[in-house]
């Protein structure tokens, strides 16, 4: 079974880790005031820009959801999260099949 984890470092940054069934790993971090996102792990999953698009998709909407004050904006971003999550995770069973 895969394994999805969303870590806030505050309101500094997060970092976020996937895990296929297999075993294979995604990690990224950010941090709010850089413009690069920290990507590493197995390397047919950092490879996969769809996986790491996604994967950064999430952490980033999860992140706004956890921090906006406005109900309305953080349901949009809570649903998005979800959106990109339902995706991600869709990928990387079908990355354990390839």
């Amino acid at each position: 079974m895969e394994n999805l984890t969303y870590t806030p470092h505050a309101r500094t940054g997060y970092s976020c880790e996937l895990t296929s069934p297999d075993g294979h790993v995604l990690r990224l971090a950010r941090a709010i005031d850089s413009e690069v996102t920290h990507v590493e792990g197995d390397e047919a999953l950092v490879a996969n820009q769809t996986l790491v698009g996604g994967l950064a998709a999430f952490a980033r909407n999860e992140h706004e959801s956890r921090i906006t004050r406005q109900p309305d904006r953080r349901k949009l971003l809570r649903k998005s999260a979800q959106e990109a999550e339902d995706l991600i995770v869709s990928l990387i069973d079908l990355t354990d099949d390839v």
